[in-house]
């Protein structure tokens, strides 16, 4: 090693030694996460948190597969105009399966959905032809947008405008007409999004931290570290000196087994033996894992370390559809939905619906429900009485408040017939 490198060496060890003291003497700093900066032109910008939450998904094995639950679920859904409940013909059909040249659907919801489950919110440019009509539409990440506030109506949190690509020299400014804005509420700051993950970054950091100190303790040939004895004492330099010295001679696998040479009146090396199970790591893992499932309503079965019997796996899936992919889809047909009929899009009564049908797990929710409405039918309960309880959404019926008679056949517990 030149001299430079030397100097660089040092130069980074003392930085990192002042960062060290800086969080020793202001040990809340380590846990702060910016959440909202304003800019001089008063427009809310997306919390810092979106990149790091990207970095969980990139490297950590829980969070990209709670959030590819989320993504590779909604993905494939197909959106459709329904009026009355029922698909129909509408110039919007073709456009919500082919949003642009590039992508079709699946691609932008993708997109959307993790997007959402990372930074808590997400947006939609649409593109309007010469004549006015949208054209195309793309997907916009959560730092590629700023939010301006209308300072006429602040205290109703309306928007003025959105600043897409603001950092970048081809930025460009467009209407709430021009640009939906998809976000969880965040009591923090309204006009912008809470992530989801934010709230499970530090058991993500743990995790992450017992993995690396894994590597480096089988790395190091599974030995543990050690003490250095000076019994005659030593100056704070010289102490700083042999922690450098140390660091850059003996740290990392490719070190292991080197030597120590006693100088400096050092006259003795004690090793500590911190046994793996005394620190408890596994089950550090076991619950950063968990917290990351329960964040995102994924089952421990769907997320891949519950009990996977058929049953299980079964209830999990319906129980994952029916709390949490349910609910986010109506999030977003509700907003998309509100978008279009305000752009005039949508006539009265139609409205944006995801097409469910084909999804196994709600159809066996729904064949378990009908056999309830049949028991329920054979108990002599009136039909419209089960609709309304069951929630089956078929609606008033003519007769419907009065009970079916059935005949019985005693010999297999069947209904014979109405009578």
């Amino acid at each position: 090693m030149n001299w430079f490198s030397r100097l660089v060496n040092v130069a980074r060890w003392r930085f990192g030694r002042v960062v060290a003291g800086l969080f020793e003497q202001y040990p809340d700093l380590a846990n702060r996460e910016h959440v909202l900066s304003v800019r001089s032109d008063d427009a809310a910008q997306s919390s810092g948190g979106f990149q790091s939450a990207s970095d969980s998904y990139n490297y950590h094995a829980w969070t990209q597969k709670a959030v590819g639950v989320w993504g590779s679920s909604i993905a494939p859904l197909v959106l459709r105009v329904t009026r009355g409940g029922e698909a129909v013909t509408h110039p919007l059909n073709a456009l919500l399966d082919m949003p642009n040249p590039d992508m079709d659907s699946s691609d932008v919801w993708r997109w959307w959905a993790t997007d959402m489950a990372l930074g808590g919110e997400h947006g939609l440019e649409f593109v309007a032809s010469r004549n006015g009509q949208i054209a195309e539409w793309y997907p916009r990440q959560p730092d590629a947008f700023h939010v301006r506030p209308d300072e006429g109506r602040r205290r109703y949190w309306k928007v003025a405008e959105y600043r897409l690509f603001p950092n970048e020299q081809y930025a460009y400014t467009l209407r709430p007409e021009e640009f939906l804005h998809f976000k969880f509420y965040n009591p923090l700051q309204p006009y912008r999004g809470v992530s989801p993950t934010g709230a499970v970054r530090l058991s993500v950091v743990i995790d992450e931290l017992v993995q690396v100190w894994s590597r480096q303790f089988f790395g190091n040939g599974a030995r543990p570290d050690y003490a250095v004895i000076a019994p005659q004492g030593i100056t704070p330099m010289e102490r700083d000196e042999i922690e450098f010295r140390l660091s850059q001679k003996f740290g990392g696998a490719l070190n292991a087994h080197r030597p120590i040479v006693l100088e400096e009146g050092i006259t003795d090396i004690k090793t500590f033996s911190f046994p793996r199970g005394d620190s408890q790591w596994m089950e550090q893992r076991k619950l950063s894992r968990d917290e990351v499932g329960a964040i995102y309503g994924v089952p421990d079965e769907i997320m891949g370390f519950g009990h996977n019997t058929y049953e299980n796996f079964d209830t999990a899936e319906r129980v994952l559809w029916s709390l949490t992919l349910i609910n986010l889809i109506n999030f977003r047909d509700s907003r998309l939905t509100n978008f279009f009929r305000r752009g005039g899009l949508l006539g009265p009564g139609e409205k944006v619906e995801t097409d469910v049908s084909r999804v196994w797990a709600l159809r066996r929710a729904a064949a378990v429900q009908m056999k309830d409405a049949l028991t329920l039918s054979r108990m002599g309960v009136p039909f419209n009485v089960i609709d309304k309880t069951l929630g089956l959404g078929v609606g008033d019926v003519v007769g419907g408040d009065e009970p079916l008679r059935h005949r019985w056949n005693w010999q297999d517990g069947d209904s014979g017939g109405d009578v």
